[in-house]
């Protein structure tokens, strides 16, 4: 995955729903092959999330099937659709579980709430907060992916729309970490 070339390509206008003879887009050969900055590049130049290769399997699920957590949680995080089905009459979450992909599994489960949550105005404060106790060393992410909504509403006076935003904010980021940490060897980190 040359990221570099990608952005090039869209740079000079490069058709990026553009499909092979198995109707794959780059952006589904990305996530197949978890290329997370090639992915990332075309996610924002705004290549469709949820366009089906001939049988079926969107980029989530291929990133699902492969177990590229990376690429998964870009294409959660930029709306793709969770419910989709292959010909085949494989769903994305069928999909994961299938191939021992256990903590993709629980981001998939966790994904709407988490989509619902980062569409409401309180997020950004949220995600503000995340920033700045993460950042002054307040908290680490795993620590404050145990607490509790009520946790965080009673510690730092949070609204409840808030704290629920924080959590899964936190749980989201904690699983990415590990996910990060685990597929790099890092096992200090993990």
């Amino acid at each position: 995955g040359d990221a570099a070339r990608v952005r090039e390509l869209i740079e000079a206008k490069a058709d990026i729903e553009t499909t092979d003879s198995q109707g794959w887009t780059p952006l589904i050969m990305a996530c197949f092959h978890g290329h997370e900055a090639c992915a990332r590049a075309l996610i924002t130049a705004k290549a469709s999330l949820d366009a089906a290769a001939t049988k079926g399997h969107t980029a989530l699920m291929c990133a699902c099937q492969k177990g590229h957590m990376a690429c998964a949680l870009e294409l959660i995080k930029a709306g793709a659709k969770l419910d989709d089905v292959s010909k085949s009459g494989s769903a994305t979450l069928s999909i994961a579980r299938k191939n021992g992909h256990d903590a993709i599994c629980s981001l998939l489960e966790a994904a709407p709430a988490i989509t619902v949550l980062l569409a409401t105005a309180q997020v950004e404060d949220a995600s503000a907060l995340l920033g700045k106790l993460l950042g002054n060393g307040v908290l680490s992410v795993t620590a404050l992916a145990v607490l509790s909504a009520a946790d965080l509403q009673s510690q730092y006076g949070l609204a409840a729309e808030q704290a629920e935003a924080l959590t899964a904010a936190a749980k989201v980021e904690s699983l990415a970490q590990l996910m990060t940490a685990s597929g790099n060897g890092d096992e200090a980190r993990v």
